[in-house]
């Protein structure tokens, strides 16, 4: 069994010499104490004859003693007396309870030593059969730890066999990956191919669509409406400029500046259009903003309405400003005109001048935000 085990499971077969090990260990202390005990009744025969040799030493002085006097006597003649107790006798009654004394000691001892063998006898057959049945629960063990060895080694035997099945698989899904992965990069080249004649006419599409779109946006800006704007003075001079009229003004609050002008705002363009919004704008201001700026301007209803080919429109505006034109101050008068054209679409007109304090008007030429047509 132990040679099998060894054989299937190296793991239990060291299990089983640890286990060995350990049993020889225990028996070779059994064996030393067995041994111990054993030393201890070879001293009784020893105190034996001990007490043998002085009974007998005993003996032989009570003897040697007893000639010497009955020597002593024959030849010394003793007058007839009292039976008296010598000391020959005395000696020789000493040497026997000595002798008495030495055999019911070493009877006692003999017995003594009897019962301790006796004891340890059953001590040992006590061990034998505690060891007997250690060793059986033992091979109990063994046996059952084998036949579940032998249980998980038949069910690792199945997961192989599942395993190997499954790996089995495993390759046969990898080459039908494998062939699908080599028609998609096959298909892929294709598809990248398509994909790059599909770019260049998409290129060739947008070209041709921003072709198409700049040759409608021309189309259109070459037949929509255009709305121009000037503004002017109502002054006159003799060179032929017109001026606005400036006016400073005074009130207990504040100090203003009031002017005159007209707008003036004609189609430019080959098609009718319509007025929808106006909103015009007159600030002084430390310097000039890049845009401008309608966020409290409300707008006017005057020159709303269709405007046809060609047609002029004025508008008389008047407005007022807080503050004065100086050294370190601007007026600028700035507007915005709404329309619509024949193709629906809003468009605005931005302009903008700036006011002198003799009532000259300057375009803001170097300002794109004031001089915008969209």
């Amino acid at each position: 069994m132990t040679y099998f085990l060894r054989n299937l499971y190296p793991h239990a077969a060291i299990a089983l010499d640890h286990r060995g090990r350990y049993n020889c260990a225990a028996m070779k202390w059994l064996v030393i104490a067995v041994l111990i005990m054993a030393q201890q009744p070879a001293k009784a025969p020893e105190s034996r004859g001990a007490a043998e040799s002085n009974s007998a030493q005993s003996t032989a002085h009570a003897r040697g003693t007893s000639s010497k006097q009955a020597t002593s006597t024959q030849a010394t003649p003793i007058p007839a007396q009292t039976p008296v107790t010598t000391e020959s006798q005395r000696s020789g009654a000493t040497a026997k309870d000595h002798t008495a004394t030495a055999s019911q000691q070493s009877s006692n001892e003999d017995r003594a030593t009897q019962r301790k063998l006796t004891w340890f006898t059953g001590v040992l057959a006590s061990v034998g059969v505690l060891q007997l049945v250690v060793m059986f629960l033992t091979w109990l063990v063994y046996r059952r730890q084998a036949r579940e060895m032998r249980r998980q080694r038949h069910e690792m035997r199945q997961q192989r066999h599942i395993m190997w099945r499954q790996w089995k698989a495993m390759g046969e899904q990898a080459t039908l990956v494998k062939g699908q992965l080599e028609e998609m990069q096959s298909a892929g080249k294709q598809t990248d191919a398509l994909i790059e004649q599909a770019k260049k006419q998409v290129g060739e599409l947008h070209d041709t669509a921003e072709a198409a779109l700049l040759s409608a946006e021309g189309l259109t800006n070459s037949e929509r409406a255009w709305i121009m704007v000037e503004v002017v003075g109502p002054v006159q001079r003799s060179d032929g400029t017109r001026r606005a009229r400036i006016v400073e003004t005074a009130s207990f609050k504040a100090t203003g500046t009031h002017m005159d002008v007209e707008v003036l705002y004609k189609n430019e363009g080959r098609s009718p259009c319509w007025i929808t919004n106006t909103w015009l704008e007159f600030r002084i201001v430390k310097s000039i903003p890049e845009q401008p700026d309608f966020s409290s301007t409300i707008p006017t209803n005057e020159g709303k309405g269709a405007i046809s080919v060609g047609r002029a429109t004025d508008i008389t505006w008047s407005p007022t400003s807080e503050g004065r034109i100086n050294e370190d101050t601007r007026a600028i008068a700035y507007g915005l005109i709404e329309y619509l054209d024949i193709f629906r679409a809003k468009r605005t007109t931005t302009f903008g001048y700036e006011v002198e304090s003799d009532g000259r008007l300057e375009r803001l030429i170097d300002h794109p935000g004031y001089n915008k047509n969209t």
